[in-house]
């Protein structure tokens, strides 16, 4: 199975989202994001300033197949500002 994730905003949020995300999941999928679900968080919350008002953009996927997993993670700012 596989799932993938592409979001922007605030760091909370992001973790936030990410969690809603985990629980809208289900079987396999839900397994293989469970996985990775920590990392995600520590790289949002030990990278970046969470009190900030920066955009964060963070694109993610992954999948298993026969006992081999494979993770991909993209996090960006994007330069701009949330209100």
């Amino acid at each position: 199975m596989s799932w993938s994730i592409n979001l922007i905003g605030k760091p909370d949020n992001l973790v936030e989202a990410l969690e809603k995300k985990s629980v809208e999941l289900n079987g396999k999928s839900k397994e293989e994001f469970d996985e990775v679900l920590p990392s995600l968080i520590k790289i949002i919350k030990l990278n970046y300033n969470s009190a900030g008002t920066s955009a964060l953009r963070v694109v993610a996927s992954g999948h298993a197949y026969e006992g081999h997993s494979q993770c991909s993670i993209q996090v960006e700012s994007v330069g701009g500002i949330i209100v």
